[in-house]
């Protein structure tokens, strides 16, 4: 019975970290942004207009693969010649964003082809969702340190991304955030509860067949669960006389 306690604590965090989003989906906290997928790449310069980028949304950049690598989701390229890899698909995390105005940050790297010294190339895109006829537009590219480059999207998350990819602002779009299917909140829920049924359900009859237990007995870990109230009451005078220096009503060991 303690196993599946212990379980049942495991999934919880397990199902409460999953929540907040997945790349694979290419969604992050209940906002889809698989639509962002653009079938040319996007594209930006620096401020220099030295080096052209391009990059994409949870899909290969097709500007990128030239070599046939096949997995290159963001790339550096100087004139004319070959893609330097700064992003794979396989290396992407979705975080929150500390740039104002963007609620969110797609970071990609590319760890097989690191700058010298050692430093990972890298790229952080920053995405700005509109509304339904918002203006659209991408920003220059900005190096924010040695191999890290920077690019902010102002974008329709729920439109139609397909088009040249270049940051003209001219990408259409017909929807606000779009929403992935249940929220992570309700699959948090819905495990727990799965998972907690369960758990009462196995214990009361492991306690009934395997131990002979009868009535409110059968319960599992009734003992546990019936001075739950008390532990996390003593648990809070415990913490609140280490605060204030009030006794605490334990003595010394």
């Amino acid at each position: 019975m303690r196993v599946l306690g212990y379980l049942l604590v495991i999934l919880s965090f397990i199902s409460a970290i999953n929540a907040q989003g997945s790349l694979a989906q290419c969604s992050y906290k209940n906002t889809n942004y698989s639509s962002l997928a653009n079938t040319a790449s996007y594209s930006a310069t620096d401020s220099a207009g030295q080096y052209t980028y391009y990059w994409n949304i949870c899909s290969r950049a097709s500007k990128c693969n030239t070599l046939n690598t096949g997995n290159t989701v963001a790339c550096q390229v100087k004139g004319t010649s070959n893609p330097t890899p700064i992003g794979m698909i396989g290396q992407g995390q979705f975080s929150d964003s500390t740039q104002a105005g963007y609620a969110t940050l797609l970071n990609y790297k590319s760890s097989n082809n690191p700058c010298s010294g050692g430093i990972i190339r890298q790229m952080d895109i920053y995405i700005n969702c509109l509304k339904a006829g918002g203006t659209q537009k991408i920003s220059q590219v900005t190096e924010e340190s040695k191999c890290k480059y920077g690019v902010s999207m102002d974008v329709v998350c729920g439109g139609d991304n397909s088009g040249s990819g270049d940051n003209s602002g001219s990408h259409g779009g017909s929807g606000e955030k779009k929403k992935g299917g249940i929220g992570g909140g309700w699959i948090f829920i819905i495990i727990l509860v799965s998972v907690a049924t369960l758990y009462i359900i196995g214990g009361v009859i492991f306690n009934a067949k395997v131990k002979g237990l009868r009535g409110s007995e059968m319960f599992p870990n009734k003992e546990l669960w019936g001075n739950f109230g008390d532990l996390i009451k003593d648990g809070v005078f415990f913490i609140k006389g280490k605060v204030t220096g009030s006794p605490s009503g334990y003595q010394q060991v």
